[in-house]
């Protein structure tokens, strides 16, 4: 009770007081709204932001083309190192199979070499296809974003840095 004595709302001045407080209420309400307002906005933005970027930067460094003359190149020079390698276990197949008198070491020596060469060339087929997929697979997520991955804009910092 002695607390509601020293209270100047008390009383007749109650009604002034109320009204005094529910404009500071409510300018303080439109402050906070204002200022956490701009805040989640400039959040919102930056984030649309950083995703388009993501998107552009994943455009650029994805697609990879095995038929560039840097990887031909490199599958040369991996070519020049292992073909004397399969030439070399042809041949110890051969002489394997003379030593032992088995005429199927021939046939798995021809066998093996054929195996390697068609492997060869179908991991490079199917490495193509994996990532040609993979290509398709993003473009089809930027387009149920709405967008195109190319059309992200990309902003001079990340082009001079690709």
């Amino acid at each position: 009770m002695l607390v509601t004595a020293l209270d100047p709302c008390v009383g007749p001045i109650a009604f002034v007081c109320h009204l005094t407080s529910n404009a500071a209420g409510s300018a303080s309400a439109a402050a906070s709204d204002y200022v956490l307002g701009g805040l989640g906005g400039a959040f919102m933005a930056a984030a649309a932001q950083v995703g388009q970027l993501s998107l552009a930067v994943l455009d650029a460094i994805t697609p990879i083309d095995l038929s560039a003359a840097w990887l031909r190149a490199n599958v040369a020079v991996i070519a020049t190192i292992t073909l004397p390698v399969l030439v070399a276990f042809f041949v110890l197949q051969v002489v394997t199979s003379v030593l032992r008198r088995e005429a199927g070491g021939l046939v798995r020596a021809v066998v093996g070499v054929g195996k390697a060469l068609i492997g060869a060339a179908l991991a490079l087929g199917v490495t193509q296809l994996a990532l040609t997929a993979v290509d398709e697979i993003c473009l089809y997520i930027a387009s149920s974003a709405g967008m195109t991955v190319a059309s992200a804009p990309v902003p001079a910092s990340v082009r001079g840095g690709l």
